[in-house]
């Protein structure tokens, strides 16, 4: 590979991420909103924690927008890849019913990050681990119970959040299929085959 071609791929990474991180930072402060609103109205404090964690990844996210103008995306997706499993984490383990939406979600969201915003060495194992973290974000919620509090309003809302990240995600996807690896490629097939 030539500089250029190098040069190149690493502008579409860095283009990659900062839009990945952006649609997350979007969302981390819409879900902060959206959690301090009905844990003040339904009078819930154990809501105040997603809150105030999704509120420290828009401070954490706009680092992670650093890393990257300094071409570091890789180091910047795994900080952004921890720190969204562990703000859904906290979200399963306040409110219950969320178990689905929030499995099907990491594992997008992971699998963009390591197909998209990623160096083609780190796709096969961004692929186990969104997986992994998908399989064990549904166990996880089913292990908690029903001994967590249920706020309707947020089963209903979520959804639409997801799709929020989803669809902008799958946006960019679409317009970088051409340039992805070829090892993306055929990871991707045998996802999508089963």
């Amino acid at each position: 590979m030539n500089i250029s071609s190098q040069s190149t791929n690493q502008i579409r990474l860095n283009q990659n991420g900062s839009a990945i991180v952006t649609i997350l930072l979007i969302a981390s402060a819409l879900s902060a909103l959206m959690f301090a609103y009905f844990g003040f109205t339904n009078n819930l404090p154990l809501l105040y924690l997603p809150a105030i964690s999704f509120t420290l990844t828009v401070y954490i996210d706009l680092v992670a927008l650093s890393l990257i103008r300094q071409e570091r995306t890789n180091l910047a997706m795994l900080i952004i890849a921890i720190v969204f499993i562990i703000n859904v984490s906290l979200a399963m383990v306040a409110v219950q019913g969320l178990g689905l939406i929030i499995a099907i979600s990491t594992i997008f969201v992971l699998l963009a990050i390591a197909g998209l915003a990623m160096t083609p060495n780190y796709t096969t194992s961004g692929v186990a681990v969104a997986l992994l973290f998908g399989v064990l974000m549904y166990a996880f919620d089913s292990v908690l119970g029903a001994s967590r509090i249920s706020v309707p309003q947020i089963a209903v809302y979520s959804p639409y959040l997801v799709l929020a990240i989803v669809l902008p995600i799958f946006v960019v996807f679409i317009r970088q299929f051409n340039n992805l690896s070829l090892q993306t490629k055929i990871t991707l097939g045998i996802l999508l085959t089963g």
